[in-house]
C-alpha cells in the first residue's frame, strides 16, 4: 500500500520525501552523538517569518502582491462562484481574525500599513471564495510543518562544516584574482566605503528575505495555483537540504570573515547586518571549540554557494506569471545581488554558485516523466 502510493507521487514529491527523511536521519544522528547542545529552537523559523509580517511596510507590499494577483488571476483561480453563507462566516471570521491580530500584535506598523490592511483582507477574503478552507488550514500546517523540519536538517548540518578546520577562501580570492587582476570583494568594499547610502540600502535589501519569501507565497495563494504552492514550498525545501550538502563541497567563511578589516564600515552603515554576522561568528566559533549552549535555526558561518541568492532567484522565478509580481521580485533580485557583495557576506563564485543551484532545483522540482504512449 505504502510503496504504490510512493510510486503514484510526482517524481520531485519523491525525491523530497525520500531525500529528507534521510537528511532527517542523519542530521538527528550527529545532533545525538557529537558535541553538539542537545536544545534546539524549533520556534525559530515560525519567529523569522512571523516577525517579517508583522514589519513596518509588509501590508503595503502584500497589497501590492495581492493586486499583482488579482490583475493576472490564475485561469480558475479567481472566479464569480458564489458565496454559500457558511463559507463565508467561516472564511470571512478567519480574515477578521487574523487582521485584528496582526493589528494588535505589530507595533511596527505604519500609517499606510494600518490603511492597507482592510483592501489586503477584502482581496484575501475574495482568494477564500471557492477555497476548500480545511484543506487550506491543513495545507498551510504541513508547509509549517516542513518548514521547521528542513530548518533542522540544514542547521545541524551547517554547523559541522568548519569541526575538521579546512577552510578554502584563498581557493575563490585567487580565482577572483584571475579574473579580475585583484580580489573582487576588496574593490567593491573600497567603493562601498565611500558610498554609505549603497551601505544602508544594502542592509535594508537583506533584511527584507524572508518578508520576500512571504509575498512570493502569498502572491501564489491568491492567484489559487494550489500546485504551484506546493511546488514553491518544494523547491525551497529541496534547496536547503541540497544547499546545506554542497557547502562540504567547498567550506569558505566569506569576505566579512576572512578579512573582517576591509568591511569596518559595516559597524555604522549595516547595523541589521553586522549584528547578524556577530551572532553567526559567535556561534561558528563556539561549535568549533565545542562551547555551544544552544543551537539556534540558521545559525553558523557558510557562503559556498549563496543560499540566499538561491532561494532569491526561486522567489523570482515562481513570480514569473503576472509582470508587476515579475518586476516586484526582479528588484529584490537584483539589489540582492549588491547587498550580497557590499556587506561581505559572498565572493562571486558564491553568487553564481547559488544561481546554478537554484536551477538545478527547480528543474529538480519541474521534472515530469515523458508520457508512455502505447502502440497497438
Amino acid at each position: 500500500m505504502l510503496s504504490s502510493r510512493l510510486k503514484s507521487m510526482p517524481p520531485a514529491a519523491q525525491l523530497l520525501l525520500i531525500l529528507g527523511a534521510v537528511l532527517l536521519l542523519g542530521a538527528a544522528g550527529i545532533h545525538t552523538s557529537s558535541d553538539l547542545p542537545r536544545q534546539y529552537s524549533w520556534s525559530r523559523t515560525l519567529e523569522l517569518f512571523w516577525q517579517a509580517i508583522i514589519d513596518a511596510y509588509f501590508m503595503v507590499m502584500a497589497l501590492i502582491v495581492l493586486l499583482a494577483a488579482r490583475l493576472e488571476a490564475a485561469p480558475g483561480g479567481t472566479t464569480t462562484t458564489p458565496w454559500r453563507l457558511s463559507h463565508f462566516l467561516f472564511a470571512g471570521t478567519l480574515t477578521v481574525g487574523v487582521a485584528c491580530l496582526l493589528l494588535s500584535a505589530s507595533t511596527s506598523y505604519t500609517v499606510w500599513d494600518r490603511a492597507c490592511i482592510i483592501p489586503v483582507a477584502l482581496l484575501l477574503l475574495n482568494s477564500l471564495r471557492d477555497r476548500d478552507l480545511p484543506a487550506a488550514l491543513l495545507g498551510l500546517s504541513s508547509t509549517v510543518c516542513i518548514l521547521m523540519l528542513v530548518s533542522y536538517v540544514f542547521t545541524v548540518f551547517k554547523s559541522q562544516l568548519f569541526v575538521t578546520g579546512i577552510i578554502l577562501d584563498e581557493w575563490l580570492i585567487a580565482g577572483e584574482r584571475m579574473i579580475f587582476g585583484q580580489p573582487l570583494y576588496l574593490t567593491i568594499a573600497r567603493w562601498a566605503e565611500r558610498n554609505p547610502l549603497v551601505v544602508h540600502l544594502s542592509d535594508w535589501v537583506y533584511y527584507l528575505f524572508f518578508h520576500h519569501m512571504a509575498l512570493v507565497a502569498l502572491f501564489l495563494f491568491a492567484r489559487g495555483e494550489q500546485g504551484e504552492q506546493w511546488r514553491y514550498v518544494a523547491t525551497l525545501s529541496l534547496c536547503y537540504l541540497l544547499g546545506g550538502l554542497s557547502y562540504y563541497l567547498f567550506p569558505a567563511f566569506g569576505p566579512v570573515y576572512y578579512d573582517p578589516g576591509a568591511f569596518a564600515y559595516l559597524k555604522t552603515g549595516a547595523v541589521f547586518t553586522a549584528d547578524i554576522q556577530s551572532f553567526l561568528w559567535q556561534a561558528t566559533n563556539a561549535s568549533m571549540h565545542g562551547t555551544l549552549t544552544e543551537i539556534d535555526t540558521f545559525a553558523f558561518i557558510a557562503c559556498m554557494p549563496s543560499l540566499h541568492m538561491a532561494h532569491e532567484s526561486i522567489m523570482f522565478f515562481y513570480s514569473r506569471r503576472a509582470p508587476l509580481m515579475l518586476a516586484f521580485s526582479g528588484l529584490f533580485w537584483c539589489s540582492s545581488i549588491v547587498a550580497v557583495l557590499v556587506l561581505g557576506w559572498h565572493y562571486l563564485f558564491d553568487v553564481l554558485g547559488g544561481v546554478v543551484l537554484a536551477g538545478i532545483v527547480i528543474a529538480a522540482v519541474r521534472y515530469r516523466r515523458p508520457a508512455v504512449i502505447v502502440q497497438d
